[in-house]
């Protein structure tokens, strides 16, 4: 089972383009946000142990930053 967060641009036609995937197995991904701080950047934050088999830092231009949060 995974978990994969894609970007797609409004403006365009084209495909969505992946920008993060977690293979979950056992673990899993709780709490997954994602947040535009600024118009260029897509923060994603998320609680859990799942190993990431993919992380772009950019797309469309775009810079994407993830981050695992501690768990409560």
């Amino acid at each position: 089972m995974w978990t994969i967060v894609e970007m797609k641009q409004n403006i365009s036609t084209s495909a969505p383009v992946e920008v993060l995937e977690f293979d979950e197995g056992p673990d899993s991904v709780h709490d997954l946000k994602m947040n535009w701080p600024s118009p260029s950047h897509l923060d994603i934050t998320y609680r859990g142990d799942p190993p990431i088999t993919f992380q772009a830092i950019k797309a469309f231009g775009k810079d994407v930053t993830v981050e695992k949060l501690p768990q409560n």
